[in-house]
């Protein structure tokens, strides 16, 4: 949400606009060129133009009477209109009467006027032999964007009394007149030409923001390339070489595209201003012209815009995608990889949306895609390495790194706020004491009596961490581990199986250890010890206890009960065959089940223990079968 809504934002100042146009133009230059699918589109529109060549031959200003020769010589082949883009307010002899005549004997004919354009143009006004003919005059004005490219076709423009029509509106509309297809208005107000309703641009639609919207404008689709039209220059038609009937029927333009005449204008089809490949005044006039003689014959739609609440909708839907690639991918290079392909995802989706004739954004979906992503990942990060170090601070003194990192995988199944989920299952515990520790203690002060205490209380957590137990705390001398707590849930009896059998071959790791420790410890002169090691396997509930800043996991239940008292047992209660044996270990029938046949054993017995009625059945461990 804050994605879109800043990236809306953004658009909304009109940041993103250059980005916009770009994307528009890209659209343009791939789609363009094969968009006049048959020959009846391309043959209605013919350009007539005077070349560099022709200026150097015929002059500049081109004189009356080489525009009037040339002129006669198109209208004698019947075009349906014919389109001056030559300006001829004052004259230019010789011919100058020549070319009134031609003005004024065909109606088809229709000439440029242009306006006042604030601080550097003035107006240029029709011939003076047509000037009380309105009808036959059309205005040459174009509009550019800001960054200087033509994009834009204008039908119509109004000074609050009079409405003006374009050049190429006339052309256009006098064509269509031959088909019975006259302008007339729509409901809404707008104008309709035959099959199309001409909807004209506000300043904020498709890739616009705070545009100029004067007049009655229309994107052009540039339908055929930047230079579809069949084009014949001055001096052809005036040596008789034009092919016969080659203007017959057609919307015919007059112009020059040379660029000493300065009439070029930047297109989607190049970079910018003054850069090879000019699109020509007379050629933008052709455009418009097509694009309306093709929309009121239903052969091409204008451009449809989503609206600014469905663009609005379009750049939320890709955050959100964006949010949930965040979510789901925070590898760098998979994350790259999927960004790349949401973005080319996204670009292919405009490009066939443009080529339906419907605009979608591409630039602000795209950046909004790529913030979300980046804000999400960001957050969970964060959030991650929060519940890391929450996790880490219950759990790393107590486990080994592979467990860990095992809890670190399941934590949503683990997790409630900042607590552990409180769960009941079967599990075993073990505790394990120090029988013979008064002596170590009195023969060692307290810094080498912690020390000494510290390196059996650390080879012994190892031990558990190896076998995938968890040490649930230390009591003094004692270590209390639990075996089981994080099996398969969805396969509860084998987790207590694996985790009892690996309780077993936790406690006689312990009494080989301490076998290799009292060495080490005989060695430097202290006596060794031993330990008893009580085991029971039953249900307990686990979760965490405490609040703030002190919490820890633990658990609780008769099982660690049991286990607590069967270490402590009878201290006299040995080995009948080894009751020299420095390590005791002491289980349950629940614990040695499902394991009975891996281990030597001795009975005990049934016993009753300290606290409890029910006598439970225990067996001493001697080793491995």
């Amino acid at each position: 949400m804050l994605a879109a809504a800043a990236v809306i934002a953004l658009r909304a100042s009109g940041a993103l606009q250059a980005l916009e146009l770009v994307g528009y133009d890209a659209f343009v230059r791939a789609q363009s060129p094969g968009q006049l699918d048959t020959y009846a589109a391309r043959s209605r529109v013919a350009l007539i133009v005077a070349s560099e060549a022709d200026l150097e031959k015929l002059d500049f200003p081109l004189p009356d009477d080489a525009v009037a020769g040339v002129l006669e010589r198109v209208l004698a082949q019947k075009p349906r209109a014919v389109g001056l883009d030559v300006y001829r307010h004052r004259p230019q002899p010789p011919g100058t009467s020549r070319l009134e005549k031609v003005f004024r004997q065909n109606d088809n004919l229709f000439v440029i006027t242009k306006f006042e354009e604030p601080g550097h143009k003035r107006a240029i006004p029709p011939p003076p032999s047509l000037a009380s003919r309105p009808e036959r005059i059309g205005f040459a004005d174009m509009v550019e964007d800001s960054d200087g490219v033509a994009r834009k076709g204008l039908l119509y423009l109004d000074d609050g009394r009079t409405v003006f029509t374009s050049l190429s509106g006339r052309v256009a509309l006098a064509f269509l007149a031959a088909d019975g297809i006259a302008p007339r208005p729509a409901a809404n107000g707008f104008v309709t030409l035959g099959k199309t309703t001409v909807v004209p641009l506000e300043p904020n639609d498709g890739p616009y923001v705070d545009a100029d919207a004067a007049g009655y404008q229309f994107l052009l689709d540039f339908a055929g390339g930047r230079s579809p039209f069949p084009t014949w220059r001055f001096e052809e038609v005036l040596e008789g070489k034009l092919p016969e009937d080659a203007l017959a029927g057609r919307a015919v333009f007059v112009g020059v595209t040379a660029e000493s005449a300065k009439d070029f204008f930047a297109t989607p089809f190049r970079e910018g201003k003054g850069a090879v490949e000019p699109v020509f005044g007379v050629a933008l006039h052709a455009h418009a012209a097509s694009q309306l003689i093709r929309m009121a014959k239903g052969e091409s739609q204008p451009l449809a815009l989503a609206g600014a609440w469905g663009e609005a909708a379009w750049i939320g839907a890709w955050c959100l995608g964006g949010a949930f690639l965040g979510t789901r991918q925070r590898r760098l290079h998979w994350y790259v990889l999927f960004a790349l392909a949401g973005l080319c995802f996204l670009a292919g989706i405009t490009y066939l949306a443009f080529g339906a004739r419907l605009w979608l954004p591409l630039a602000p979906p795209a950046i909004g895609f790529v913030i979300a992503a980046g804000l999400v990942t960001a957050w969970l990060t964060r959030r991650e390495s929060a519940q890391r170090a929450l996790l880490m601070g219950i759990f790393s003194r107590y486990v080994s790194s592979p467990l860990a990192a095992d809890i670190w995988e399941r934590r949503a199944e683990l997790l409630d706020g900042g607590r552990l989920k409180p769960r009941r299952l079967a599990a075993t515990v073990l505790f394990s004491d120090i029988k013979g520790f008064t002596p170590i203690s009195e023969k060692l002060d307290a810094a080498g009596l912690m020390d000494w205490l510290s390196e059996y209380l650390d080879r012994m957590a190892a031990l558990v961490h190896r076998h995938g137990g968890v040490v649930d705390k230390f009591i003094g001398d004692a270590v209390m581990a639990v075996f089981g707590l994080y099996g398969d849930p969805k396969d509860p009896e084998r987790s207590r199986v694996l985790g009892a059998g690996a309780a077993l071959e936790c406690a006689l790791a312990m009494r080989e250890e301490l076998a290799v420790l009292n060495k080490a410890w005989a060695e430097r002169g202290l006596p060794p010890i031993g330990i008893r090691i009580g085991l029971h396997t039953g249900p307990l509930a686990y979760g965490t206890v405490g609040g703030g800043q002190r919490v820890e996991s633990t658990v609780i239940g008769d099982t660690v009960n049991i286990a607590s008292r069967l270490e402590s047992y009878d201290k006299e209660a040995v080995d009948p065959e080894e009751p020299q044996a420095a390590v005791r270990i002491l289980v349950t029938s629940d614990t040695l089940s499902a394991w009975s046949a891996s281990y030597r054993v001795w009975e005990v017995g049934e016993v009753r223990l300290k606290g409890r009625d029910e006598p439970v059945r225990v067996y001493g461990i001697r080793g491995r079968k």
